[in-house]
């Protein structure tokens, strides 16, 4: 057996050693149809908890402390990794098995799966996933970013009122900017109990500085009327082979806690937003 054909079947054996170690799979609604209307994935690690034929089961995706339940008959994305070795399928979610896992995630066992070379994993032509832009900018100030999120909600307010924003993204105009210094670009890789995973280019790499405070910008896409904007701490960096700069940052709400429960809410909206573009989708 050549080497390549090798790596690729032992996705199986990679499963159980994830599994045994209690490590974590990445999941995603699939979006894949509805990305020409500019809905990107939403990715969460989460753990995997058992395996047998027929099904994975894994801990339900959380958001700052809020658990987000994907229903059963859901078009998923999932990808796994152990070392360079990486591979991504899609499967569905199904109903809970009895017993002691009903609270959890259950997806069908895949059957096939694709093997993705790890430098160019977060490229949606080779993943699956397309990520949600992110902007970022080093907080000079930290407390000039509390009037900045407030202004930041405006566009949510509009649209609650049934005004159409004159941009989407991070083309929409922000309002308010605290005071800050240097800014990059990257890509949302995860995001999790308490924070995000972000990815940055080479180009945006130089002099990046992992203390203090940032301001984060992340676009969801999707119809939402503009980015969700916080504070967050860097909590760790490295670099992989490419150079590419992999950040692990910790949402901060310290001087602005009110702000944590209007940013839950627009995640919660989101995934409402995709999974039922899904589901009209299957119901046409």
């Amino acid at each position: 057996m050549n080497t390549n054909r090798s790596r690729t079947e032992r996705w199986r054996e990679c499963l159980q050693q994830i599994r045994d170690r209690g490590g974590s799979l990445e999941v995603s609604v699939d979006v894949d149809e509805a990305s020409s209307n500019g809905a990107t994935n939403l990715v969460w690690r989460v753990r995997l908890q058992a395996i047998d034929d027929e099904r994975l089961v894994l801990e339900q995706p959380v958001a700052l402390g809020q658990t987000m339940r994907l229903e059963p008959g859901l078009r998923l994305v999932v990808s796994m990794s152990i070392g360079q070795n990486r591979w991504m399928f899609r499967t569905l979610s199904i109903e809970p098995s009895a017993g002691d896992m009903r609270g959890l995630l259950h997806i069908s066992a895949p059957t096939m799966v694709e093997r993705c070379q790890r430098r160019n994993f977060f490229r949606a032509t080779t993943a699956g996933f397309n990520l949600p832009l992110v902007q970022g900018w080093q907080l000079t100030d930290p407390e000039t970013a509390v009037a900045a999120e407030v202004a930041s909600r405006i566009p949510f307010e509009e649209a609650e009122q049934g005004e159409s924003p004159s941009a989407q993204g991070l083309e929409a105009p922000i309002s308010l900017m605290p005071e800050v210094a240097g800014a990059f670009q990257g890509q949302l890789v995860n995001v999790g109990g308490g924070g995000a995973g972000l990815i940055v280019p080479p180009a945006s790499r130089p002099g990046f500085d992992s203390s203090g405070r940032y301001w984060l910008r992340l676009a969801l896409g999707a119809d939402m009327p503009g980015p969700l904007a916080m504070s967050a701490r860097c909590v760790h960096q490295h670099l992989d082979s490419s150079q590419n700069l992999h950040l692990g940052f910790a949402f901060d709400f310290s001087l602005h806690p009110e702000h944590r429960d209007f940013i839950v809410r627009q995640i919660t909206r989101y995934v409402d937003k995709i999974t039922g573009m899904q589901r009209g989708r299957q119901a046409g």
